[in-house]
């Protein structure tokens, strides 16, 4: 069984390498996950699930956003803070 230390430093070797993204949730705890792929993230703020998801629509508008701004997006990232309606 590997030891916590040698988790993180593995971890940390590969975020390096960019086969790994590492972030952190407001107020939650540091996650990994497998890079590439562009997606987005809905955080059930009451019982702390996540679920990815992509949309297109979302992407056109950012690319849109930022060439009229006079940038590329070059990294994107979102982040829903969500409550189940209802």
């Amino acid at each position: 069984m590997a030891s916590l230390s040698t988790v993180y430093r593995s971890l940390g070797a590969l975020t390096d390498h960019g086969i790994v993204r590492r972030f952190t949730l407001t107020g939650e705890a540091t996650r990994f996950e497998i890079a590439g792929g562009e997606h987005c993230h809905i955080i059930d703020i009451d019982r702390g699930d996540i679920v990815e998801f992509t949309s297109s629509d979302i992407e056109r508008l950012e690319r849109s956003i930022a060439s009229r701004l006079g940038y590329e997006i070059v990294a994107r990232r979102l982040e829903l803070y969500c409550r189940k309606a209802g």
